[in-house]
């Protein structure tokens, strides 16, 4: 009995390891195109560059959304920053589909476990989406959707409102909108191999972890061939999807076991990888708030429909797709890169996974005690560092802040200033898609 357990444990380790080190290389190419993206591609160039209607700005939107990294939560507030800023609905629909269903990093990792054909076929996908759920939103969706309506609002009374700080001259910029300075190389480095990771680390260990576990506890022809493929799986592949919380990276080794087993068909692997990642119950809800109950019911029916009928065209037309190697690979094949990547891909998923040094701003707010002069807020919804960084920038615009502390580990802020609206502090968070509360 224990030498039976043993030998699985064994074949899980390796199975885990051989997924990890198939993947690592061009995961790690990912991270830092990634990291290179966001040094040269801000999120204020991004909100300055997606206004007007029609087709162009929403393909726009949507092709500088398909590479950049940010899961279906992170990508919220950056989309209604972008609402409140001038952008059209159409163009923030856009870039909020296209965007979390892919990514650099997830691109990279597609092409080395399911083959350039199948990462083509995603990437594509996730730009039409983007583009006809644009056009859908901007012919169909709301008059008059919450973050417009909250932005005139606060031009009408006293406030600055978050866009206006945007627009001011760089000598006003606060500093969560202020321009990058300093080794851009450096700035490029840390957010693809310490700040990409950290935000990633859970969900991509949990797909890995999953890999093994289908690799090891269903034997290859235990279950009928295909029987995810067709119209009901399909559909089941998108029920899944939907409701759970994955990222565009970490959702490709949860269905790579089950494709190279043939359980499932390459199109309804595609349904779970569109759906997955554009969609969540949080960001549903949260989606519901912001862009209006029309035009979020306009993105879910385009994710819906569009992965649907992205894995029927997969399926139909392309039945002998190439997957890649990985069913065909095993851990004595693995050469000295894969071992290497895998190392090092381990090591920073490890240091990912550590408790991130705190502020002092952050400690004192969570022991109590804060300056006179600060204000400390408990925000609900943050998942990663594009949560926390839009909350710091959404905060930082309120009239008389100094200086603004998001802690992502403890969802507190603290604000510092004068005669500071604690009101005005809590609907610049709400409106962009978190719940905020003052602490105490």
């Amino acid at each position: 009995m224990m030498q039976a357990i043993l030998s699985q444990a064994q074949l899980l380790l390796e199975s885990l390891w051989t997924t990890s080190a198939l993947m690592a290389p061009y995961l790690l190419l990912g991270f830092l195109i990634a990291g290179i993206l966001h040094v040269l591609i801000p999120e204020a160039w991004i909100e300055k560059h997606l206004g007007g209607r029609g087709l162009w700005p929403v393909t726009k939107a949507s092709l500088v959304g398909v590479p950049i990294p940010i899961c279906s939560c992170g990508v919220i507030p950056v989309a209604a920053g972008l609402r409140r800023n001038g952008a059209s609905r159409g163009s923030t629909v856009s870039f909020l589909l296209s965007t979390p269903q892919t990514g650099v990093d997830s691109i990279a990792i597609t092409w080395g476990m399911l083959g350039p054909v199948f990462a083509i076929y995603r990437t594509l996908a996730a730009f039409i989406s983007g583009i006809v759920g644009g056009l859908l939103a901007d012919l169909l969706g709301d008059d008059g959707d919450p973050a417009v309506k909250e932005h005139k609002h606060s031009h009408n009374g006293h406030a600055h409102s978050h866009a206006s700080t945007l627009e001011d001259d760089c000598g006003h910029c606060s500093p969560a909108t202020a321009p990058r300075s300093g080794n851009r190389l450096l700035q490029a480095l840390h957010y693809g191999f310490v700040t990409l990771p950290r935000d990633l680390a859970r969900n991509l260990l949990f797909g890995l972890l999953l890999a093994a576990v289908f690799n090891v506890f269903i034997p290859d022809h235990a279950l009928p061939e295909n029987i995810g493929s067709g119209i009901v799986g399909y559909l089941a592949l998108m029920a899944l999807g939907i409701p759970l919380y994955v990222c565009a990276t970490g959702s490709v080794p949860m269905v790579v076991p089950l494709l190279a087993k043939g359980i499932i068909s390459p199109g309804a692997a595609l349904v779970f990888l569109v759906s997955g990642p554009a969609t969540n119950l949080a960001s549903i809800a949260t989606l519901w708030r912001i862009l209006g109950r029309r035009t979020s019911i306009i993105y879910l029916l385009t994710v819906a429909g569009l992965s649907l009928l992205s894995g029927y065209v997969l399926d139909a037309f392309l039945p002998s797709i190439e997957l890649g190697g990985f069913s065909h690979l095993h851990i004595e094949e693995l050469n000295w890169m894969h071992h290497l990547s895998a190392l090092l891909l381990g090591a920073m998923l490890i240091a990912a996974l550590l408790p991130p040094q705190r502020s002092q701003s952050a400690k004192q707010a969570q022991s109590g005690e804060t300056p006179g002069d600060a204000t400390v807020l408990e925000i609900r919804g943050m998942t990663c560092s594009h949560c926390s960084s839009s909350a710091e920038k959404a905060l930082a615009g309120q009239p008389g802040v100094s200086s603004v502390t998001v802690d992502l580990h403890s969802g507190t802020a603290v604000v510092s200033g004068e005669d500071l609206q604690v009101e005005q502090l809590i609907e610049a968070v709400d409106s962009i898609g978190f719940h905020a509360s003052r602490r105490g």
